[in-house]
């Protein structure tokens, strides 16, 4: 009688462990393959990212930050930091703006008021601004000039461009 039980329970034990061995077997393909899709994202992404690197870069080619020429002139001429230079130039633009146009936009608001939205320096003589009536919006190309000894802020407007479509 005890050998039938000591049979049984091998038997038992066997068959549980051949469970045990095909439930581990399956959860460990199923991580497998989770990995091998993770992997495969994980490389898409970094593919992705390089592009997107890439033309970050080539959309900041004509930007202040990334030429020197023009940081090395605002440091030696202008003797003030590119970036406090920038930040004195956006507060220039967005000072104007108000209850009434904004005197540097060229255009009249037809829906409210043109408001200045964003600049950005191109260099160290130029920028480019973009604003809007909250309507039509547009987008301009300004020459700004600095005068470091009373910190005066001058700008002419080289070319404008109003959308016409909504």
């Amino acid at each position: 009688m005890r050998e039938k039980i000591y049979l049984y329970l091998l038997m038992f034990v066997t068959v549980i462990l051949i469970f045990l061995y095909k439930y581990q077997s399956s959860v460990f393909e199923r991580q497998q393959e989770d990995i091998e899709a993770l992997e495969r994202v994980d490389k898409r992404l970094e593919d992705e990212n390089k592009v997107l690197e890439s033309k970050l870069a080539e959309a900041a080619y004509f930007s202040l930050e990334k030429n020197e020429s023009a940081l090395s002139y605002i440091e030696e001429v202008y003797h003030i930091r590119p970036d406090s230079l920038e930040m004195r130039l956006e507060d220039y633009f967005y000072n104007k703006n108000g209850k009434e146009d904004n005197p540097l936009v060229p255009y009249s608001g037809m829906e409210g008021t043109m408001q200045v939205n964003k600049v950005r320096l191109l260099n160290h003589k130029w920028l480019i601004a973009d604003f809007t009536d909250g309507t039509y919006w547009g987008e301009m190309i300004l020459e700004y000039f600095y005068t470091p000894e009373d910190q005066n802020i001058d700008v002419e407007l080289l070319n404008s461009f109003l959308y016409t479509t909504n």
